[in-house]
């Protein structure tokens, strides 16, 4: 294609572009193409989710006539995400990561007829770009792990989750998270469990029971946060959290143990927060699947006429907690409205 000879003829064609055009189309359509340097430029930068000056230098390290940062950032398809980091426009960086993956490599219907040489020879070249594309992961993850910040810690999980070896994230995620937990900052439980989503087809099977497994852990806490905000100045009650304990660790099978924690006090001495407190602090951060039912929520005449509609309100929680319990709240929910007790129900939910 010439290089248009006048600017109307360069509107011309613009203004017949079809929305969605990308800048690199909208430059071939009147014939000018972005430089190649400018070009390989992109396709680094297209490998990771934002990025700053020093970022932009280690992916263009060794890159043949490499365009100097404030060129790059001035050209097409760069656009500013905050103050000192940029990203690539989202269909821009979505056609060069499926470069990089080879995921838009297709055989021609032609090919398919005349043999299978040509399928033989995408699919290797698939092979060959995606471990490329991992093998830039796991240069970039170790990257992200050199420079501090809970931020970097997200980067460094999106990567390494699609590195030739996704497995030697587990111990890294799993103190990233404890650490977010104990602290209470939900928002950067959920960033990272989101970077683990992203790359799940790539992560392997350890990544994918480790995802679900804080997923579940972040839902028992998410359900609670009510409750652990509201014990911020609780004055913690020793002895009788031990009691409590106590009726939580495993004894003796010959000699059993109480079963039941009963508290009684006058009101307003703490009974409710001390609940709370237990809940929040001792039993979810353990794992251990609990429900609180306050029966200040409803009539007891309910217990009574409709009984079924207690365990609704015990199960439902637990079911988030326990995946396994989920067809026993959905039969509970078909039962619910069943007066009187059905003994086989309940012979369920004991099991």
């Amino acid at each position: 294609m010439t290089t248009p000879t006048s600017l109307d003829s360069v509107l011309s064609t613009l203004k017949s572009l079809p929305q969605g055009t990308t800048l690199q189309e909208a430059l071939a359509a009147v014939g000018l193409k972005t430089p190649s340097s400018i070009g390989e430029a992109q396709r680094r930068c297209a490998l990771v989710r934002w990025f700053d000056e020093p970022l932009y230098d280690f992916l263009c390290e060794g890159l043949p006539e490499k365009p100097a940062f404030s060129t790059f950032i001035a050209s097409g398809g760069v656009e500013r995400l905050t103050s000192g980091r940029w990203e690539l426009g989202e269909a821009d960086r979505a056609r060069l990561l499926a470069e990089w993956t080879m995921a838009a490599v297709q055989p021609r219907a032609g090919d398919a007829v005349f043999g299978s040489a040509a399928v033989r020879t995408a699919n290797v070249q698939k092979v060959l770009a995606v471990e490329t594309w991992k093998k830039w992961n796991q240069k970039l993850g170790d990257y992200f792990l050199g420079r501090p910040g809970a931020d970097m810690q997200l980067e460094a999980v999106y990567h390494l989750a699609a590195s030739p070896d996704p497995k030697q994230l587990v111990p890294l995620f799993t103190k990233w998270y404890a650490e977010a937990d104990k602290r209470f900052d939900m928002a950067h439980c959920n960033a990272l469990l989101q970077m683990l989503e992203v790359q799940k087809q790539y992560s392997g099977s350890e990544l994918a029971q480790l995802l679900l497994d804080h997923r579940q852990f972040y839902e028992a806490r998410l359900m609670f946060t009510e409750d652990y905000y509201k014990t911020g100045s609780y004055f913690h009650r020793d002895t009788a959290l031990q009691q409590l304990l106590g009726v939580l660790r495993p004894g003796n099978p010959a000699e059993r143990g109480p079963w039941i924690f009963h508290i009684h006090a006058t009101g307003g001495t703490g009974k409710t927060m001390f609940l709370r407190s237990v809940i929040t602090q001792e039993l979810v951060p353990r794992r251990i699947p609990c429900a609180r039912v306050d029966f200040d929520d409803f009539q007891l005449v309910e217990v009574r006429d409709q009984p079924t509609r207690l365990f609704v309100r015990m199960v439902e929680p637990w079911s988030r907690q326990v995946k396994s319990l989920v067809p026993l709240l959905e039969k509970l929910n078909r039962e619910e409205r069943t007066p009187g007790w059905n003994a086989r129900v309940v012979d369920e939910v004991k099991q």
